[in-house]
Parts: structure tokens; sequence; C-alpha cells
């Protein structure tokens, strides 16, 4: 079980940066920033966050990237989180909610162990 796994609930979700083992002896320029999710039936996912940047405006635009071919995109970082903390999907066929449509099939990554 991956370290924040354990601190999540149900239809929670926490960010968190994707440090590569210790075993590795190369120190990475970046380091990509994941958000990590419980869904509401237990089982944890794990997606990338993605930040562009608007070359002609120089705006930032923060999204998850979840499997939605157009997710909403944000100004802030924060902005982001707010967001998908107060927002949610419920499946049309068992009216489950999640923060994050799980259900759909569109899953970058899930924690096996878990």
């Amino acid at each position: 079980m991956s370290a924040v796994s354990k601190l999540l609930r149900q239809n929670d979700f926490r960010l968190y940066y994707q440090i590569p083992s210790s075993s590795e002896n190369a120190i990475p320029i970046r380091i990509p920033l994941c958000l990590a999710y419980m869904s509401s039936a237990g089982k944890i996912y794990h997606f990338p966050i993605a930040c562009t940047v608007d070359e002609r405006t120089g705006k930032e635009s923060w999204r998850v990237l979840y499997g939605d071919p157009r997710p909403s995109s944000f100004a802030t970082l924060s902005a982001l989180v707010k967001y998908h903390k107060i927002y949610s999907y419920m499946d049309p066929k068992t009216d489950t909610i999640d923060t994050f449509p799980v259900w759909k099939g569109a899953v970058i990554d899930f924690d096996e162990i878990d």
C-alpha cells in the first residue's frame, strides 16, 4: 500500500509528488504532481496533474488527467482542489456518487495493492 493511500477515506483525495525510489542515483529535474483518490467502493486511483502555460498570455491552466478528453481546467491549483472538494459525479446506473467518474473505466493508474 502506498503511503498516500493510507491517508485516504472514501471519496477523498490527496495531492502528492511522485518521488522516484531511493535506489535511483539520479536526481530528477522535475517531479510529477499527482492526485490519489479513493472511490466510494474503496479502490485507490492515481491521476497525474498537468499544468500548461499559454504561450501568448503566460497564464497557467491546471487539470487532473483522469481520462476525460476535455477535463475542467483551473487558473490555480487551489481552484482545482476547491472544485473537486465541492463537486461530484453520479453513476446513473447505480446512483453511486464519486468525486471522479471512475466507473466509466477512464482510469490512469490503479493501486493494485489496495
